[in-house]
């Protein structure tokens, strides 16, 4: 009888043995995919990013051109027959499309370089992010120096740190 009971205490901790197993897989899947979908969600941004710089890059040259081609036709005309209005026009929506370009170019330099310096040191651009808060603060180097310390937290917002991603071409 003895026998009987030890055997079904082992199997009874061989299933529970194998529930955790388990659950530690489904957290594991969890967490990865919760990584990736972070990882698609900084490439679409970054994307969306360059795509509306261009945008804005390629209206600014079709408005210069245009305004170029207004001042042409005023000087080559009396002034009396050039269209004013037409060329006020084409002045305030240069003037609108070069500030929308200006304030999207220092946006992305603060969200790309500038303003992505490590925390820590200064000098080298942020390349990990922390998991679970997403927090994007450190470099390499200062990420090794941080690990070693007894405190395995986030220098941002203090959310006690499960994981650490290297994430490579943020500036590109």
């Amino acid at each position: 009888i003895k026998w009987k009971h030890e055997l079904e205490a082992k199997e009874k901790a061989i299933s529970q043995v194998e529930e955790e197993r388990r659950a530690k897989e489904g957290t594991q899947v969890n967490i990865t995919r919760r990584q990736e979908a972070l990882r698609r969600k900084i490439e679409i941004d970054f994307q969306r990013h360059k795509d509306d710089i261009q945008r804005l890059e390629e209206e600014y040259l079709r408005l210069k051109a245009s305004s170029r081609s207004t001042q042409l036709n005023c000087s080559s005309t009396t002034q009396s027959t050039c269209d004013v209005d037409m060329a006020k026009k084409v002045k305030e929506s240069h003037k609108k499309a070069t500030n929308e370009l200006d304030k999207t170019q220092e946006s992305s330099c603060r969200e790309n370089k500038c303003g992505r310096e490590c925390v820590f040191c200064m000098r080298e651009e942020v390349s990990i992010v922390f998991l679970p808060c997403a927090h994007q603060v450190l470099c390499v180097g200062c990420n090794e120096a941080h690990e070693k310390q007894p405190k395995k937290r986030c220098p941002s917002c203090d959310t006690g740190i499960e994981q650490r991603i290297r994430v490579y071409g943020v500036s590109s």
